[in-house]
C-alpha cells in the first residue's frame, strides 16, 4: 500500500502493476516489457518489482524500478509470540 491508501497490485501474466484506489477502481498503471511481474515493493518513492522466471523473455529473474511519486507505507514492527508457532 501507499501512503495515500492505494494498493499496488502486481498483475502476473500482463507485465503490469495497478494502483488501485481505496474504493477499488484503478486508478494507475505501470507496464513492464516482461509479462512475469510479481512482488511489488515501495522503497522511497520507487516501487521495485522482480520478474518471475516464466517469463520467456531476456528479463526473466529480473529486478525493476520506477519512481511512482509516492510512498510506501512506513514500515510495522511486529513481534511473533512464539507459542503461536504450531510446529
Amino acid at each position: 500500500m501507499d501512503a495515500e491508501g492505494h494498493v499496488w497490485q502486481a498483475v502476473y501474466g500482463e507485465g503490469r502493476v495497478l494502483r488501485i484506489s481505496p474504493e477499488g477502481k484503478v486508478v494507475g498503471e505501470v507496464r513492464y516489457p516482461t509479462k512475469a511481474i510479481t512482488c511489488p515493493l515501495f522503497i522511497g518513492t520507487e516501487l521495485w518489482v522482480t520478474s518471475g522466471s516464466e517469463g520467456g523473455d531476456e528479463y526473466r529473474g529480473g529486478v525493476f524500478k520506477v519512481e511512482v511519486g509516492v510512498r510506501g507505507l512506513k514500515p510495522f514492527d511486529f513481534r511473533l509470540d512464539k507459542g503461536l508457532l504450531d510446529l
